[in-house]
């Protein structure tokens, strides 16, 4: 999960700035989620005010979303690439397990592509390893039991390690 820390400060004219914390990294991602809640804004304003701008600027407006949408088109495809292509390194090391979920249903409900967990797409293939982690309340004991896709990709296919 991403998240991005900040605080609201006042520059030396007391306008309102953000404030990143002092560990922030820079990452592709926080650019993406920059640029997805500007088209958020600007595509919400433009629909919700368009009819009380005029013509310059309602052009001015739409020009800047289809900017954004252009800009965002790209770099979604670019963290696409890059969580498939984790996905895929992952898969080539030896990991304990690939996916972690809370019950056998949620290991049988992934879908056969694009399965995100932790900034990582998987698909449905022979060698996906999927943990279980659950507590069971009568011994008050965590398990966690991992399954491993084998000779096939349904449900069926699961095999205990």
């Amino acid at each position: 999960m991403h998240s991005i820390d900040y605080e609201i400060k006042l520059n030396d004219e007391n306008r309102p700035y953000i404030k990143l914390s002092e560990n922030y990294q820079d990452k592709p991602e926080d650019k993406f989620f920059a640029i997805e809640i500007a088209t958020y804004i600007i595509r919400n304003s433009f629909n919700n005010t368009s009819f009380v701008l005029d013509d310059n600027s309602r052009l001015k407006l739409k020009e800047s979303l289809d900017f954004l949408l252009d800009v965002g088109d790209n770099m979604a495809k670019i963290i696409f690439d890059d969580m498939r292509a984790a996905g895929e390194i992952a898969m080539m090391i030896d990991t304990p397990y690939h996916i972690e979920v809370k019950s056998i249903e949620e290991r049988n409900a992934l879908p056969e592509k694009n399965i995100t967990y932790n900034d990582k797409i998987f698909d449905r293939v022979e060698g996906l390893k999927v943990g279980i982690a659950y507590y069971d309340e009568k011994t008050y004991e965590r398990y966690f039991i991992v399954y491993e896709l084998v000779d096939g990709i349904t449900n069926e296919h699961w095999v205990e390690l």
